[in-house]
Order: C-alpha cells, then structure tokens, then sequence
C-alpha cells in the first residue's frame, strides 16, 4: 500500500541508516593518524637535532683538546731544552724516558679502562650463550689494567728520581712548570679519549 511505501521510505532515509554519517569516521581516523605519524617524526626530529647539536659541542672540545696539547707540548719541548742545557746525557736521557712512559702508561690505562667498560656492559645485555665468552674477555682485560697499574706505580716511584735532579737545575718556577707539563700532559690524553668515544657514540 501507499503507507507501507511511505513507511519504508521514511526508513530507509533515516538518520540512523543514513550513509553520510560513516566518511565523517573515516576522516576522523584518517586524521587522528596522520597526528600521531607527526608527534612521532617531531619526536625523531627533535632527537636527531638533539644529538647534532651534542655531536658539534664535542667536536669544538675536541679541537680545544688538541690545541691545549700542542700548547702543552710546546711547555714540554722548551723544558726539555732546558735540561739537555743544564743536565748529564744519563739525567738526559731519564727525563726524555719518563716523559715517554708517562704518555705511553696514560694512553694503556685508558684503553683498557674503556674497553673493559664496554666489555661489562655488552655483558649486561647480551644472551648466556655469549656470556662465556664475554666473561673471559673481561678477566683478561681486568688482568692487563691490573698490570698497567702496577707499570704505573714503578713509573711514578722513577718520577721522583727525576724530580730530584730536575730541581738542582730549575728554578722554582721552571720546576713548577715540569709539574704542570707533566700532570697536564696525562689529563688531556684522558680528556681527549673520552671526548673522542662520545663523538664515536653519537655518530652510531
């Protein structure tokens, strides 16, 4: 009948059954992802300017670094002829292999010390079938730091036979400097290090 027709017409262009209600979800859904993909690349971009940002300061010290050690180099070379002026070639030669060892024995203590870090935290997080391996890796670095500590010790009992001729040919002042030169020198090759892995940290 006409009012069955009607009837069902009015149904079928109800609100609930009408079609224009489903795009608006769709646009919403659209849009609430298109939100979240822009917070996560701001968030990515943000950290990547972030570790620029780290990665340029490090590189600045780095620089700073190395020039204080030609500076400190150049301290070094103008008192090293000082003593080849004023000492015996046997108290010569003593300063000069110092100085040496004094570099050498930094630069072991700091490799190992790094590495031996890096060992421990591979250790942290890597699986027990690998835990073998990393754990006699670990003993065997500890064992070499352990050694170059006690290098170190023998080094530094020899400074102060060193110290004590470099003092009957230095002034005061020049004596001081041979201190400065020579506890300067050991800190910059540690500062240089540690600025040189956070740079290789960045940049992985």
């Amino acid at each position: 009948s006409d009012s069955g027709c009607s009837s069902l017409g009015s149904m079928t262009h109800s609100p609930l059954n009408s079609g224009h209600q489903y795009p608006d979800l769709l646009i919403w859904s659209s849009n609430t992802t298109n939100n979240t993909k822009s917070k996560s690349e701001t968030k990515s971009n943000d950290l990547i300017a972030q570790i620029q940002a780290k990665l340029q300061d490090f590189n600045a010290l780095k620089v700073g670094i190395e020039e204080a050690i030609r500076g400190n180099d150049s301290l070094g070379q103008g008192l090293t002829s000082l003593v080849e002026t004023r000492a015996s070639l046997r108290e010569i030669s003593k300063f000069k292999f110092h100085v040496e060892d004094t570099e050498k024995i930094t630069n072991l203590l700091v490799s190992l010390s790094g590495r031996l870090a890096r060992t421990e935290m591979a250790m942290s997080e890597c699986s027990s079938d690998d835990m073998t391996s990393l754990m006699g890796k670990r003993d065997k670095l500890q064992d070499q730091l352990n050694e170059a500590k006690v290098l170190q010790e023998n080094i530094d009992k020899r400074s102060e036979v060193v110290s004590d001729f470099l003092q009957k040919y230095f002034s005061p002042s020049e004596f001081a400097d041979f201190q400065h030169f020579l506890q300067r020198k050991s800190k910059l090759i540690m500062d240089l290090r540690e600025t040189s892995d956070k740079i290789a940290l960045c940049e992985e």
